[in-house]
């Protein structure tokens, strides 16, 4: 209970949090009022919906994981609702490379225009938070740049909803990102294998390898 004229002493351990609270607030009109869903959802409204080839990616990322099956001898990837997936049930190496797709998912967004007339909006957002998340010393920087990570996170949760509760849904576009995502991942994970790489692990944005050196890679 905090009386009128006195100041508000925020917990430290809570401090991270607001500050990104009105960061979002004061830069992208965010209302503490509605879910973070919801001012996506007002945020990126947008008129153009876009057309996806889903049936021709969908065949695309199963002739890549029939390749990864019979071709090679490595890991089961298992294609999922989520991501890719596949891992060693047990496997000691040294000299362990993980790439991680950044932005992976957003960045298919972007490419596709899925937002339509906002994907221009959407991207200047992403390419502010890579901004941002290079300063690793600005602690402000850092937390600005989380903010806007749960804005580029939260809009393909959105996107790929299918309730009807928001103007952004659109379950074709979302599973588009998905299906997209989890091909170019596995072209990834074959170009490693014809360099040689022992696949260790692969889940959603990123390949856990070995059996090459740096300069390959």
């Amino acid at each position: 209970r905090v009386n009128k004229g006195e100041a508000l002493e925020i917990p430290k351990d809570k401090q991270d949090f607001f500050e990104t609270l009105f960061f979002l607030q004061e830069n992208y009109g965010f209302k503490h009022t509605q879910t973070s869903a919801a001012n996506i959802d007002r945020l990126f409204s947008h008129t153009q919906k876009p057309f996806v080839d889903l049936p021709k990616w969908r065949e695309q990322l199963d002739r890549v994981l029939l390749d990864l099956e019979l071709r090679y001898d490595t890991i089961e990837v298992v294609s999922g609702d989520g991501g890719v997936h596949g891992a060693e049930p047990s496997c000691e190496y040294r000299d362990v490379f993980n790439l991680d797709v950044t932005s992976h998912y957003p960045t298919i967004v972007i490419n596709f225009g899925l937002l339509g007339e906002k994907t221009p909006l959407f991207e200047s957002i992403y390419k502010k938070r890579l901004e941002l998340k290079a300063k690793k010393d600005d602690r402000t920087a850092q937390i600005e740049a989380g903010g806007l990570k749960i804005v580029l996170n939260t809009t393909y949760r959105v996107l790929n909803g299918d309730k009807g509760w928001f103007a952004i849904e659109d379950k074709t576009a979302g599973t588009f990102v998905c299906v997209y995502g989890q091909y170019t991942l596995c072209v990834l994970m074959r170009m490693l294998l014809d360099n040689g790489a022992k696949i260790i692990q692969i889940n959603t944005d990123g390949v856990m390898f070995a059996g090459i050196d740096e300069a390959t890679i």
